[in-house]
């Protein structure tokens, strides 16, 4: 009897515990539930562009700023930016940034060198797609922008591939104040070109609203594969390419603290200008 006893109580406790594991909140659910919460943190985290310095000030001759390619770095694995005193181009991809100055040479930038104006994000692109054969950069930026659904978004954009012709350009550093506005500085820039290479361009598309602080449009700076050449792209001709695209969702502006920021004058829109610099034509 007492056998048969115990027997029924062991298979009450046995059921009550089953039905409480059934219940919602109960402790099949809640594990569950908890499981449910992490794979929500497994998600893409929402992407972001760090910019430090403002596009307008700096092609006007804010060229020293205070941040350095270390700091930089933190922010993000991919960007574009200008040494101090524009010694050439700046060129973030891979977690490591690169130099492209006015006498052809590409090198790993120096942690401690200072850049006035520089933008990066955390790549991990969204899209990735092949590109056909183009024969000028307007051809290629008329494809990329098929590509892109919200003119009004920012896009990171990695291009890879070959490169039957790829024109690049830097600017020789400043030397003493008063800094010359960079658009009176054209005739100063120094063209590079490559014939029959493989590299990659990074760049973004900003919005026309950003234009001032950033500068609107398409634009790339290019790397060869071996990390010898290098600059801001103003023409190519390409025979197969691929394209990495993410769409960009928060902007962190960090401003500069530098006195000739701090007094420099800003008047209206210069986008005429930017426009200039970025093709490399008067």
């Amino acid at each position: 009897m007492r056998k048969q006893l115990m027997f029924y109580l062991i298979f009450i406790l046995f059921s009550s515990a089953e039905a409480l594991a059934q219940r919602p909140g109960g402790g099949r659910n809640k594990k569950l539930a908890t499981n449910n919460k992490n794979s929500v943190k497994m998600t893409k985290p929402k992407s972001q562009l760090f910019q430090y310095g403002v596009a307008n000030a700096f092609i006007e001759g804010v060229y020293e700023g205070e941040l350095p390619v270390s700091e930089l770095l933190e922010e993000g694995d991919f960007g574009l930016g200008a040494p101090n005193l524009i010694d050439g181009e700046l060129t973030i991809v891979g977690g490591k940034a690169y130099q492209s100055n006015a006498k052809g040479e590409t090198f790993e930038a120096p942690t401690k060198l200072n850049t006035p104006f520089a933008f990066v994000t955390k790549f991990r692109p969204d899209t990735v797609c092949q590109l056909p054969p183009v024969q000028s950069i307007e051809e290629l930026f008329s494809r990329i922008r098929t590509l892109l659904p919200n003119p009004n978004s920012m896009y990171a954009l990695h291009i890879t591939g070959k490169f039957s012709e790829m024109k690049t350009r830097a600017f020789p550093p400043v030397k003493q104040k008063p800094f010359i506005p960079i658009a009176r500085q054209l005739d100063r820039q120094v063209f590079m070109k490559l014939n029959e290479t493989e590299g990659e361009m990074i760049g973004f598309y900003m919005p026309v609203y950003l234009s001032g602080i950033n500068i609107a449009g398409l634009h790339f700076h290019f790397l060869s594969d071996d990390r010898k050449s290098g600059g801001h792209v103003v023409g190519l001709a390409a025979t197969a390419l691929a394209i990495e695209i993410e769409e960009v969702k928060d902007f962190n502006l960090q401003i500069p603290q530098m006195p000739d920021f701090k007094s420099f004058k800003f008047i209206g829109n210069n986008n005429l200008n930017l426009q200039k610099i970025e093709k490399g034509t008067n």
